[in-house]
């Protein structure tokens, strides 16, 4: 019984030794203790949090970047487009028509002289010079002259006293002894050639007469 309370004074005065905030610092420290768990568990949660926020971000950032690249291509892709079709209408542009030289015939016919002239180059020389039919006031050339200077064919029926003008579609017959409508006066035979009024046979034919008065020159043109 006395070893008991010898140990029980010993164990108070031990007690009474031992400040009372060890004590609490050692109770503070089994709660700080918990507290550094659930407080480093915590911190693993928002670690854990920032994480999936980093990744969510990242995920993100791939798909707006996928959807750039997208729309470059497409603009890319478009732009190509834009440029073929630029080639296209260059390539139209620089395509010109084909101009086909239109070929004149021009004759010169001078009042009392035998040679006349075809675009400019001297002919060989005629059996009778044109003249002026003085009952009408018509100038009259050889119709072989002109007819095939003009490419029409001319042929002659002595029996029907004929003469005739035919070059595609147009087929014209004459008779030296009778008058052409419009006082165009009629055929002449001078020095075995059938002379015919220019006016009439170049017009038939589709060619235009101009008169110069002061050269005593007639122009014939197709």
């Amino acid at each position: 019984m006395k070893r008991k309370l010898a140990l029980l004074l010993a164990l108070s005065l031990v007690l009474s030794l031992i400040p009372a905030g060890a004590l609490l610092a050692e109770e503070n420290g089994e709660e700080n203790g918990n507290g550094e768990y659930y407080e480093e568990e915590y911190d693993n949660g928002e670690e854990n949090g920032d994480e999936d926020a980093d990744e969510d971000a990242d995920e993100d950032a791939d798909e707006d970047a996928d959807e750039d690249a997208d729309e470059d291509t497409d603009e890319d892709e478009d732009t190509d487009e834009d440029a073929e079709e630029d080639e296209d209408d260059d390539e139209y542009l620089e395509i010109e028509p084909i101009s086909e030289e239109v070929e004149v015939t021009t004759l010169r016919f001078v009042i009392g002289e035998t040679v006349f002239t075809l675009n400019g180059v001297a002919q060989a020389p005629l059996d009778a010079a044109p003249f002026i039919d003085a009952a009408v006031g018509r100038t009259m050339v050889p119709l072989a002259a002109i007819g095939t200077s003009l490419g029409a064919t001319v042929g002659w029926d002595g029996e029907a006293r004929n003469v005739s003008i035919v070059r595609g579609d147009i087929d014209l017959t004459l008779n030296v002894d009778e008058d052409l409508p419009d006082g165009m006066g009629r055929p002449a035979i001078v020095e075995g050639r059938t002379f015919v009024p220019v006016a009439y046979v170049s017009t038939m034919l589709g060619a235009t007469v101009t008169w110069d008065g002061d050269a005593q020159a007639v122009y014939v043109v197709e």
